[in-house]
């Protein structure tokens, strides 16, 4: 069936990939992203032809028209209808985003920060719930929202994964992670009693990586949970 893409589907992917760029400003190259969004952008004609029709299952989306979801890791749900014989996507959103409304999502991190940083809040004479911080407290829950609301994990997958670096040698990690959409990966090895990293800089994944300079995250927590070298 033909397939028409409105902008706010193509706007809707590119944000995305754009956030984790910014996220990943050293990591994560202009190629690579192009590559994740040129890949959820072709997998669109699969709907109504290898893509099941789906009910929506978000409210903004009730009502609308009909969802498809992608297979494998890279999970995207796409909002479209029919006429005639054209398929019309009229929104796309991620799958970590199909979890909570956002409003939902920055309640409960609100509320998470306000306890683990022990905030008071009181209630004020109307029987209104008041929190009482100051505007470095709201940044610093501002900052901690985003991060867990948009946040694109790297996650270990395993060690023992070989990798070549730009001088063509050969290395064999002690801990790989990672990213679930993107499929980026950063290697740790240990190199004369040192921790190196390693990222996959094209899109050939184990040729051609570059030494780590910036230590994101989850990096950092994957090297807090390492022996010493």
């Amino acid at each position: 069936m033909p397939i028409q893409i409105s902008d706010t589907a193509i706007l809707a992917i590119e944000t995305f990939y754009e956030n984790v760029a910014k996220k990943y400003r050293h990591t994560y190259d202009y190629s690579l992203m192009r590559k994740n969004i040129d890949e959820i952008l072709g997998r669109m004609p699969k709907i109504e032809n290898g893509l099941s029709r789906l009910t929506p299952s978000i409210k903004r989306w009730e009502g609308r028209g009909f969802m498809a979801r992608t297979n494998g890791s890279k999970q995207w749900f796409f909002l479209y209808t029919i006429d005639g014989d054209t398929v019309y996507v009229l929104d796309a959103c991620h799958a970590q985003n199909m979890k909570d409304p956002v409003d939902e999502a920055v309640s409960k991190v609100l509320r998470a920060h306000l306890f683990s940083h022990r905030m008071c809040i009181t209630e004020g004479k109307r029987r209104k719930m008041v929190s009482r911080f100051t505007e470095s407290d709201l940044r610093g829950m501002v900052m901690e929202a985003i991060s867990n609301i948009i946040n694109e994990e790297y996650k270990p997958i395993g060690s023992g994964i070989k990798f070549k670096s730009e001088s063509g040698t050969e290395h064999t990690s002690i801990v790989t992670l990672e990213d679930d959409d993107s499929g980026q990966r950063c290697h740790i090895i240990n190199d004369d009693h040192c921790y190196v990293l390693y990222n996959d800089s094209d899109d050939k994944v184990g040729t051609n990586c570059k030494p780590v300079h910036y230590i994101f995250p989850e990096a950092v927590k994957a090297l807090q949970s390492l022996p010493l070298p």
